[in-house]
C-alpha cells in the first residue's frame, strides 16, 4: 500500500515510476514483436487481412481509436472482423463526429502536439500494430475476451466514484450492479453476464468529465506521449482515476503494473481492426482530424 506523502515527494516519485513504467512497456512491446516474427517463423506467415489495429493517438493505454477510448466501444470486446469492414464503419462514425458543430479548444503548443503526434503515429506503425499482430495470432479470441472483461470489471470503482462525484447516483448503482453481478455470475469478471440486461447499460465516467461537471473548463488541447488526444483538465483526471484504479493496490511492484499496462492496451486493440488507417485514409490533416473529434466525443461523454 502507498502512503500519503508531501505533494512534491508525491510528484517526484510518480515521475520516475512513469518513466521506469514507460521503459518496460517498450521492452515488453519489443518481445512481444520478437515472439510475433518467431510465431511467424514457424507458421509461415501472420494473416493480413485478420489484422487488429486502432489509432495510436488515443490507444497506447487506452482502447481503441479516440472514440473507443472514451467509451464509444461497447464492455465487451468487439468480435474479430476483417480490416475493410471495420473502415467503413468506423470511417462512417468517425466523420459523424467530426461534421456535427465543430468545439474550439486553445492550442498554443500545437507544433509540439504536432511532434507527439508524429511519434505515437510511428509508435503505432513501428510497434503497437507488429506486437497487436504477433498477439492476436497467438491468443485466442476467447482468452482476450475474457481477460478484457475482467481488467475492465476490476475498475469499476473509479467508474463507481465518478458517477457519484457527479450526482449521478443512479449511474453508480448501475455500476455497482454491473460489477456485482460479473464479479460472482461471471466469475470475478472473466464473464459479463451483466451485459445480457438491458438494465445495466451505462455510460463510463472518468474524473475528465468529474471536473468538466464541477465548472472546470477545458484548459488548452494536449497530445500526450502515449496516451494521444487530451486536454489540460482530462490529463488532470487521468493522474487523478490512477488513484482510484484498485489495480495500483493489488499489483504488487512496478514489473506487474508495467506488465498490465502492455497487456491491456495490445488487448483492446486485437478487436479493432484498421481503425487508425481509416481515419488517415479519409483525412486531409489527421491531426486536426483527431483533434476535432476528440473534443466532440468528450463533449458528448460531459454532456450526458
Amino acid at each position: 500500500m502507498k502512503k500519503t506523502a508531501p505533494k512534491t515527494v508525491v510528484l517526484q516519485f510518480e515521475t520516475r515510476q512513469t518513466l521506469m513504467s514507460t521503459g518496460l512497456i517498450l521492452g515488453l512491446m519489443l518481445i512481444l514483436l520478437l515472439s510475433g516474427c518467431t510465431h511467424r517463423a514457424r507458421q509461415g506467415g501472420i494473416n493480413n487481412d485478420t489484422m487488429a489495429v486502432a489509432p495510436p493517438n488515443g490507444s497506447v493505454t487506452v482502447t481503441a481509436a479516440v472514440a473507443a477510448s472514451e467509451g464509444a466501444v461497447t464492455e465487451t470486446p468487439a468480435t474479430d472482423k476483417t480490416d475493410e469492414s471495420v473502415d467503413e464503419a468506423f470511417a462512417d462514425d468517425f466523420e459523424d463526429a467530426f461534421e456535427k458543430e465543430q468545439i474550439t479548444v486553445a492550442d498554443p503548443l500545437e507544433p509540439i502536439n504536432r511532434a507527439i503526434f508524429a511519434f505515437n503515429d510511428k509508435l503505432y506503425f513501428w510497434v503497437l500494430r507488429p506486437a497487436t499482430k504477433a498477439f492476436k495470432a497467438v491468443v485466442p479470441e476467447e482468452i482476450r475476451t475474457s481477460t478484457g472483461n475482467a481488467l475492465r470489471n476490476i475498475k469499476a470503482p473509479v467508474r463507481i466514484a465518478n458517477s457519484i462525484l457527479q450526482g449521478k447516483f443512479k449511474q453508480a448503482g448501475t455500476e455497482f450492479g454491473r460489477f456485482f453481478i460479473n464479479s460472482t455470475a461471471g466469475v470475478l469478471g472473466f464473464g459479463d453476464p451483466a451485459a445480457q440486461h438491458p438494465v445495466f447499460e451505462h455510460d463510463r465516467e472518468d474524473l475528465g468529465q468529474t471536473l468538466a461537471v464541477w465548472g472546470f473548463s477545458d484548459g488548452i488541447y494536449l497530445v500526450l506521449p502515449f496516451f494521444g488526444p487530451s486536454t489540460l483538465r482530462d490529463a488532470v483526471g487521468k493522474v487523478g482515476d490512477t488513484f482510484l484504479n484498485p489495480l495500483r493496490y493489488v499489483l504488487d511492484d512496478s514489473v506487474e503494473e508495467a506488465g498490465v499496462a502492455v497487456y491491456e492496451p495490445i488487448n483492446e486493440l486485437s478487436f479493432r481492426l484498421g481503425q487508425y488507417e481509416a481515419v488517415k485514409k479519409g483525412s486531409l490533416d489527421p491531426y486536426v482530424f483527431m483533434k476535432n473529434a476528440y473534443l466532440q466525443i468528450r463533449r458528448e461523454k460531459i454532456a450526458k
